[in-house]
């Protein structure tokens, strides 16, 4: 019994490791991670004067590459709802102004979410962590647009993406155990797919996070090369 177990051993070493590796890496595709990744965010950002606007605009988002914002005064037209990825309010009447702009996002179809920045002038680098953190809770799916568009945002970005995989990886392994109640068999399937799915949200991250800081998307082989290793280590 001893010696079989080895050779189930043997085949699930090394070897084993890396064809599993090689075959998820054939099932996966990461075009829309890239093109999301990829579409510059837009931003609108009010203010009760032109230069408290300019102001929080450069001091949230930090040195911009390729991330588009709108400072103004105006009130948003009602096409602007639905055009950019987050509204941001700031002044004395900020409160009211984002309430009102929620009523009217909360009517439309694919609305942008409304963020008050509740800190005054000058700008609190604490008030604008916070805010970029609840902007990249909200909206986890352009966490990478909005760390790889706006140097300030990289931190809150990687850490809302590796959020959203910890708690993808914590509540699918807590319902994949529930087969292992089965003798040997149910063992055997629970560990199967822990590995599949655990493995590919682990790519996919690393992919993000590489997608966050820059890296040329289309050369997908130079990454996953750079992710084998560590997640063959894992």
């Amino acid at each position: 019994m001893a010696k079989r177990q080895g050779g189930i051993g043997s085949g699930l070493g090394l070897l084993g490791t890396v064809r599993s590796m090689v075959s998820i890496l054939k099932e996966m595709s990461f075009d829309d991670v890239r093109d999301e990744a990829e579409r510059a965010p837009r931003l609108l950002i009010l203010a009760s004067t032109s230069e408290d606007a300019r102001t929080l605009a450069d001091l949230l988002t930090g040195e911009r590459q390729a991330g588009v914002v709108d400072p103004r005064v105006d009130r948003p037209s009602p096409s602007d709802l639905t055009i950019y990825d987050a509204l941001i309010v700031h002044g004395p009447q900020s409160g009211a102004i984002a309430d009102r702009l929620r009523e009217q996002v909360d009517g439309k179809s694919g609305g942008s979410p409304v963020f008050r920045y509740e800190g005054d002038a000058p700008l609190d680098p604490k008030q604008l962590a916070g805010l970029r953190q609840r902007m990249m809770e909200r909206l986890q799916d352009r966490a990478p647009a909005f760390g790889r568009a706006f140097l300030a945002f990289r931190a809150s970005s990687a850490k809302a993406v590796i959020d959203e995989t910890a708690k993808a990886n914590a509540q699918f392994a807590l319902i994949s155990n529930i087969p292992a109640v089965v003798p040997i068999v149910g063992g055997l399937m629970a560990a199967s797919a822990d590995f599949l799915v655990l493995t590919k949200n682990q790519l996919m991250l690393l992919y993000k996070i590489a997608a966050i800081h820059g890296r040329d998307l289309g050369d997908q082989f130079g990454i996953i090369r750079e992710m084998v290793p560590v997640v063959g280590a894992g």
